[in-house]
């Protein structure tokens, strides 16, 4: 066994990458944030970004079209040029300057929204001042949101479609701020903390709605749909912050979470409906036989100004139902909703909750559509495809657009009903790492690429409300590239290249030396399906040597890691310095069929950890592995799929492991995502017993194991490591090293602690891989 420091035999650890160069920006994307503005053809959008000295940057433009020799040509100009001069000159309030972190131009085009001064919550979550700019006046000054509590912070603010309103929520209650005379309204008056209006608790935030928001514009901004989540039975972990004391206090705080686990009570979520004109609260009706705290709502969407479809499931995710909202039929105090559509034959997996990709088709008796309908994905023959529903209250689709081994993705569609088309990103047959841009007939006769899919690609998109014009991100695997396109019959025509990132191309093209060679795998692992397989090769990799192997696995129910987006992060590092890095998408992960996905059901890690193993067992047949050099390393769920793998491998494949904030047992997470994909522990007993990390005799067997944890994780939280370091003591095992960072949440940034941990991980590996091979 060598001594720290000391060359092993066969050792090709290098320099590489620093971890200051991967946590800085240098070899990040730019990026920008854009936001379209505006309805119809007129096509305005905003995009911000960081400059150089770090302030945010604000612009606005519109996408103009002009005819020139029978041809249709696209430019962009300037839709407010006096944006950012407005902003700097005006954002000052009594004195104090204000520094705007976040913008939002009404549909109107005649006032910016502006956000200052945020505090993070949770992960999607955060409070923070807002202010309104009129920018139409001659002299735009800038004014508090709510006039009356000026400094007083909100949870969310959200234009309505018309920009005469803004709705917005302060200490879990609604209010509605009136653009064109400043007054503001309260619609809900909640006393109770345990109550939110508008905005989601924990447990919603993070799993249901997987967003900070919670409230629903119609299209003609005249109501205003909402969840109440009602926590109350909720029952609290208590986070304790420890470096408090640095404040002059000598005892630790603690912070409460609503916190639901698994068999315990959920959230209790109403639909609630408000009635701008008539200032009038309703409650929205939804008929079934779910308890309370059973019903589960993620997905709120409107058809039409009247017409609303909410999806619900029951706890354990085992049906969906489908619920249609018609506010002409509403009475005095509630709004019946109409079940329209159930799915209940899951054949042992769970309901996928699919929120962005739902769009209105409106009746079009001239172009061969003669009632309202919607696209929606849903599973056939063992994929998820785009579906038309016509009529509305239809309970099967009349016509299956897609088709095919391989999958639609959950992200925004688009509908051109002039020409008969719905665009939409999906993966390609046989490439599920990939991702482009198709259009599908509605009739349901074909199916055309619009980025080439001949050519591996990575692509996201962002549609104008119109359905004309988007924007199209190219993420990989070269260097990330944004364009404004024009959707045509024809290929798209690009009306501007925003974002080329042309000093990353020069760095990457000038560091190629020192980056690692991706190679893309599809493997057989025994289970009869394919899993994605993406492996980091070091620079100048040279096959008659032996390398040292570390499996980076996530594994989580619908992930996935293996895709060909441009990165450069810590796998890359690993790889820059000698590492054979390995990233195995095995059963249970997205976009490779539902069999796949599913298998899972009520075993979670179970399935995953023999895929590694597997995966693992192949690596060390082959000539460039160092068979003796073999680690594995995981984060969150990747964490304890990491744990997992050593619990059934006991070290024969791999001798090393490290887990970062690892679910150690599924009783302690969530109750909505491990209800999802384990039902309950009452229904479930021996599969939430199985999934336990407890085989100390296999972890006993590793060489070596490092544990690291925030204690400050509202996520999963820091028991999780200390019950299992528990069981290791009792058994008098000593081959661990933990590693604790105050007040650090699940991602363990706070003072600078991701540095620290990364680092740490470096000289950890460094030190136990160097035994003799």
């Amino acid at each position: 066994m060598g001594q720290h420091g000391a060359e092993p035999a066969n050792s090709v650890l290098v320099k590489g990458l620093s971890v200051d160069e991967i946590l800085d920006s240098s070899w990040k994307p730019a990026k920008r944030s854009f936001r379209w503005v505006g309805n119809g053809e007129e096509a305005l959008l905003i995009g911000h970004s960081k400059s150089s000295a770090g302030e945010s940057e604000f612009s606005a433009q519109r996408v103009v079209a002009t005819s020139g020799g029978g041809l249709e040509k696209f430019r962009l100009e300037n839709f407010i040029s006096s944006l950012n001069g407005a902003i700097s000159s005006s954002c000052i309030y009594e004195g104090q300057e204000v520094t705007p972190e976040d913008i939002w131009v009404g549909d109107d085009g005649r006032h910016a929204l502006i956000l200052s001064n945020k505090t993070p919550e949770w992960r999607r979550s955060y409070r923070a001042l807002y202010w309104l700019l009129d920018l139409n006046s001659t002299s735009p000054t800038l004014e508090a949101l709510d006039r009356d509590h000026p400094l007083e912070e909100a949870q969310l603010a959200i234009f309505s479609p018309t920009g005469q309103n803004v709705a917005f929520v302060r200490d879990g209650n609604i209010y509605l701020r009136r653009t064109y005379n400043a007054t503001t309204v309260p619609v809900t008056a909640d006393t109770d903390p345990s109550v939110h209006n508008g905005i989601p608790g924990w447990g919603y935030e993070e799993e249901a709605l997987e967003s900070n928001v919670a409230l629903w514009w119609s299209p003609d901004g005249r109501h205003l749909v909402f969840l109440r989540t009602d926590e109350s039975m909720v029952q609290i972990y208590m986070m304790h912050l420890y470096t408090a004391a640095e404040q002059n206090r000598l005892y630790t705080q603690t912070r409460p979470v609503r916190y639901p686990k698994p068999g315990s009570p959920n959230p209790v979520v109403n639909l609630q409906i408000y009635d701008v004109e008539r200032g009038r609260l309703l409650n929205i009706d939804l008929p079934g036989q779910l308890p309370d705290d059973e019903r589960i709502i993620f997905s709120v969407v409107w058809l039409t100004e009247h017409l609303l479809l909410v999806k619900q499931t029951d706890r354990e995710s085992s049906v969906l139902m489908v619920f249609l909202i018609d506010l002409q039929r509403a009475g005095m105090a509630t709004v019946e909703a109409e079940l329209i559509r159930t799915e209940s034959d899951l054949k042992d997996c769970w309901v996928e909750p699919i929120r962005k990709a739902l769009h209105f088709v409106p009746a079009d008796p001239a172009r061969g559509i003669p009632g309202d309908g919607y696209i929606d994905m849903v599973v056939h023959d063992g994929y998820n495809h785009l579906a038309y529903f016509t009529p509305l209250r239809a309970s099967t689709p009349s016509k299956i657009l897609t088709s095919g081994q391989w999958e639609v993705v959950d992200a925004p569609t688009m509908l051109d009903g002039d020409h008969g088309w719905v665009y939409f990103l999906a993966t390609v047959p046989q490439h599920p790492d990939q991702r482009h841009l198709y259009r599908a007939s509605l009739d349901g006769r074909s199916v055309i690429a619009v980025t080439d899919d001949t050519q591996p690609a990575y692509y996201d998109v962002l549609f104008a409300s119109g359905g004309r014009y988007a924007v199209l991100e190219y993420r990989g695997p070269g260097v990330p590239r944004t364009s404004i396109i024009v959707l045509t019959q024809n290929a798209p025509d690009i009306v501007a290249d925003t974002d080329l990132n042309t000093a990353l191309v020069v760095k990457v093209h000038e560091a190629a030396s020192m980056l690692p060679e991706r190679r893309f795998h599809y493997m057989d692992l025994g289970s009869g399906s394919l899993a994605p397989i993406m492996e980091l090769l070091p620079p100048n990799f040279d096959p008659g040597r032996k390398y040292p192997v570390i499996f980076s696995p996530y594994g989580g129910p619908g992930s996935q890691s293996v895709t060909q987006q441009f990165a450069v992060n810590f796998e890359t590092l690993l790889a820059s310095r000698g590492y054979v890095v390995v990233i195995v998408d095995g059963r249970g992960t997205g976009f490779n069929g539902r069999d796949t996905r599913c298998v899972v059901h009520g075993r979670l890690g179970h399935f995953e950890a023999l895929d590694q193993i597997a995966a693992g067992r192949h690596w060390k047949t082959k000539d460039y592995v160092d068979s003796n050099r073999m680690a594995i390393w995981g984060w969150s769920f990747g964490g304890f799929l990491t744990l997992k793998t050593l619990d059934m491998d006991g070290g024969r494949t791999f001798g090393l492991g490290i887990a970062v904030a690892p679910v150690t047992d599924w009783r302690l997470y969530d109750s909505l995502f491990t209800e999802r994909h384990m039902r309950t522990p009452n229904h479930n007993g021996p599969g939430y017993d199985e999934t336990v990390i407890a085989n100390m005799t296999a972890l006993r067997g590793v060489r070596r194991i490092l544990l690291a944890h925030g204690t400050a994780d509202d996520n999963v939280h820091v028991q999780n490591t200390l019950m299992l370091v528990d069981r290791l003591v009792d058994v008098g095992a000593v081959n661990y090293d933990m590693m604790l960072f105050p007040d650090a949440d699940h991602a363990i940034r706070f003072h600078g602690a991701r540095k620290v941990l990364y680092q740490r991980i470096l000289d950890w590996l460094e030190k136990n891989m160097l035994w003799n091979s």
